[in-house]
């Protein structure tokens, strides 16, 4: 079998952040496997850093002549650019190139991709006949439509990722949470919605740091006591603020012993709020770190130093930084909601991360009770365990395997009886009409389960394609009518959603 992974999760803005380091590490993993199946990687040639970086990363483990690029223009992120046309012209352009490679089953990496950068991503703009399996990640936009939808421009490029997500064919959730999600709110079938899990690198391990590597990552962070940490992305889901008003509500010696390092990259506008908010509330200059940015090294050996790793976030597609943390050996707290809990897996290490007296209060009792912090490490040394990315290579393969092996079933099955007929009676662009803008949306989908005759009352064909594609028949019942042509047609049968 040829799987062709589209591997712009590593390519779009969240390249340095967990879905690019997720698509990396799958996309090992699943050449690893050992099934012996032939695997592309195509990249998105507009960025040729991180082109370049790719090819780095894969080499020696994957013939060059396997790592195939396509050049779309630069200047198509639904934001900056504003260019409608070029974005479609740039998604067929793609679907073609993947066509041409003659995938098997196509895995898109990360399918909610292009909102500001030159990535591009759809499906069934152009062709429908790839079977196409999507990692989804979550639905949080979805679920949470304030503060994230705000901006019409944003809510809109997200409703056409939706559209395109329920185009596919098989959908691997990163977690049991965002695979009852994309059941529940989407209506995706159940059978071919997999969880498939996550994991995270092997350089996330316990290491016995040197005194000079510890007084370095110290110094340059200004860490001058023991440090409850946390990691993660500035989001307002992500709890920062609760968690900063629940480190101030610990007891005066116990906060005063220790230090609260967010550790992430920062703008300065959430700088200066969370340092305001902070001083509001009675913490000192220096029991707030705010370290921006930090290495994977450094990030490792935090880790490793801290006293307490705490996560509250309030919804998460999975949790990445808990699973690091753990497999680094740190004692592990966090919230009690949407996926966590599949990786904590033990109530007594979690809280309600809308009460920051809940956080506060098992922060207290990790950091003053010295049992308890070694069943947390314990916990954590037995959880790591159920995570590996040769498990979730296996599970997306079973998946990938069955996908292709029900495309075949239903091949054949079509060959040998024809599929159902439709006829469709609607108008379709340009006649200005609400419908025909909902039918040109629905009849892609429809045309998966139907050979379509559309009946349109107008005198032109709406697209190119159709008017390759039309085939004529009259409204008038006169015997003596001849058949209409494109252009003079009062009615037309159109077959140009399922001829491509």
């Amino acid at each position: 079998m040829r799987i062709v992974i589209d591997m712009q999760g590593a390519q779009g803005s969240s390249a340095k952040r967990g879905i690019g380091r997720y698509t990396l590490a799958l996309a090992h993993a699943l050449i690893k496997s050992g099934r012996h199946h032939e695997i592309l990687l195509a990249l998105n040639g507009a960025n040729t850093e991180l082109t370049l970086d790719i090819r780095s990363e894969f080499a020696g483990i994957l013939p060059e002549e396997n790592i195939k690029v396509w050049h779309t223009p630069k200047n198509v992120s639904e934001l900056f650019d504003g260019k409608p046309w070029l974005r479609t012209s740039a998604e067929m352009l793609r679907e073609a190139f993947l066509a041409k490679l003659q995938p098997d089953v196509l895995l898109v990496s990360s399918l909610f991709e292009g909102l500001d950068s030159s990535t591009v991503t759809s499906i069934g703009r152009l062709t429908t006949r790839i079977p196409t399996a999507v990692i989804l990640f979550d639905l949080i936009p979805y679920l949470h439509r304030l503060p994230y939808l705000q901006n019409r421009a944003i809510e809109s490029w997200y409703e056409r990722k939706l559209d395109d997500l329920r185009r596919a064919d098989a959908w691997l959730a990163i977690s049991e949470a965002t695979r009852s999600d994309a059941i529940r709110w989407l209506s995706l079938p159940r059978d071919r919605v997999v969880n498939i899990s996550s994991a995270v690198d092997d350089s996330f391990r316990v290491v016995d740091l040197a005194k000079v590597d510890i007084e370095r990552i110290r110094e340059r962070y200004r860490l001058f006591r023991p440090f409850v940490m946390y990691t993660g992305g500035i989001d307002h889901r992500k709890n920062i603020e609760g968690l900063i008003k629940a480190f101030a509500k610990l007891p005066r010696d116990t906060r005063k012993a220790h230090q609260l390092v967010i550790v992430c990259s920062i703008q300065d506008d959430s700088r200066t709020m969370l340092s305001h908010l902070a001083s509001s509330i009675g913490l000192d200059s220096d029991e707030l770190v705010l370290t921006g940015y930090v290495p994977e090294d450094d990030l490792i050996g935090l880790y490793n130093m801290c006293s307490l790793f705490v996560f509250s976030s309030t919804y998460e597609g999975f949790g990445l930084p808990v699973l690091e943390a753990m497999r680094c050996g740190a004692a592990v707290i966090s919230a009690d909601t949407s996926s966590i809990p599949e990786i904590i897996g033990w109530d007594e290490a979690m809280f309600d991360p809308r009460s920051e007296d809940s956080i506060s209060a098992k922060m207290l009792k990790a950091l003053s009770d010295d049992g308890f912090r070694s069943k947390l490490i314990e916990n954590g040394s037995r959880r790591v365990k159920s995570f590996s990315w040769k498990a979730t290579a296996a599970r997306a393969l079973d998946a990938i395997e069955e996908l292709h092996r029900s495309t075949a079933k239903k091949a054949r099955h079509h060959s040998e009886k024809s599929r159902p007929k439709l006829a469709y009676f609607s108008p379709l662009p340009p006649e200005r009409s609400g419908i025909a803008g909902f039918s040109v949306e629905l009849l892609p989908e429809l045309a998966r389960h139907y050979d379509i005759d559309v009946i349109v009352a107008q005198k032109t064909c709406p697209t190119r394609g159709c008017r390759r594609t039309c085939r004529s028949a009259t409204s008038s019942g006169s015997k003596k009518t001849p058949p209409p042509t494109v252009e003079s047609s009062i009615i037309l049968a159109i077959r140009c959603f399922t001829s491509i």
